[in-house]
């Protein structure tokens, strides 16, 4: 895989062009099938995180504090170089090459060291679309559940607002027994209490 630490220019190109300049242009523009990960964090769990280009993207360059990889695709295919950095084994390697005291930055030459498993390409296809099917699946169904939980939540906060302000009468809700607060557990046994008293003022003395 071929890797640049590399750097975004927001709005145009201010650069002068020049051949060497407008190589760089063409090197760093995100194009299909091209791998993004974190090379500087001030967190160290967020070092060599990945993300890959499903379409080609004009006019954007890669960002400064990102690395960008483009596999060669007659050893692996991008979607599967993909699921290798999200896997613990490559992304500890990267973790524990990351240098720093406040911020964390990885090497361009640690970024080509590290080891990763290489299938051939038709167990790459089938390791990769199991994962990337079964991801797609999670990522719903916590969509769903974070939908779910912020209805019950907005539902809750009008609730209360309505019951604060009178909208909706609850005079006649009747509490249930086992709701109801016991007295006897809030009682006070006295005399041992005025035991304790005087034990500790004996202590002061």
């Amino acid at each position: 895989m071929c890797t640049e630490n590399s750097v975004l220019v927001k709005g145009q190109w201010n650069k002068p062009i020049t051949l060497h300049n407008l190589f760089a242009l063409i090197k760093l523009t995100l194009k299909k099938g091209d791998l993004l990960i974190t090379k500087d964090s001030e967190s160290w769990d967020d070092i060599a995180v990945p993300a890959m280009v499903t379409e080609n993207v004009e006019n954007v360059l890669c960002a400064y504090h990102l690395s960008l990889i483009s596999p060669q695709y007659r050893y692996v295919i991008s979607s599967f170089l993909f699921c290798a950095f999200m896997s613990q084994y490559v992304s500890i390697q990267y973790k524990l090459c990351a240098k720093g005291v406040t911020r964390y930055s990885l090497s361009y030459q640690a970024i080509r060291n590290a080891k990763i498993l290489i299938p051939p390409i038709d167990e790459q296809e089938k390791i990769a679309d199991y994962i990337l099917k079964h991801i797609e699946a999670i990522n719903n169904s916590a969509d769903k559940i974070l939908d779910e939980i912020r209805l019950i939540s907005e539902y809750k906060n009008t609730l209360i607002s309505d019951v604060v302000t009178g909208k909706v009468d609850i005079r006649h809700i009747e509490i249930a027994e086992s709701a109801a607060i016991n007295d006897d557990a809030f009682e006070i046994d006295e005399e041992l209490a005025d035991e304790e008293v005087l034990d500790a003022e004996d202590g002061d003395e």
